[in-house]
């Protein structure tokens, strides 16, 4: 079983990314995709 630490990274690296897509770029169509991930 993977302990919970593992998905607090896992979903922290993912919202990382997401929140750069958002501050790098502004395009609203890659915003929008940046901030489902």
């Amino acid at each position: 079983m993977i302990p919970l630490s593992a998905y607090l990274v896992f979903s922290a690296i993912l919202f990382c990314i997401g929140l750069y897509g958002v501050l790098t770029r502004k395009n609203a169509i890659v915003v929008l995709m940046s901030i489902d991930i």
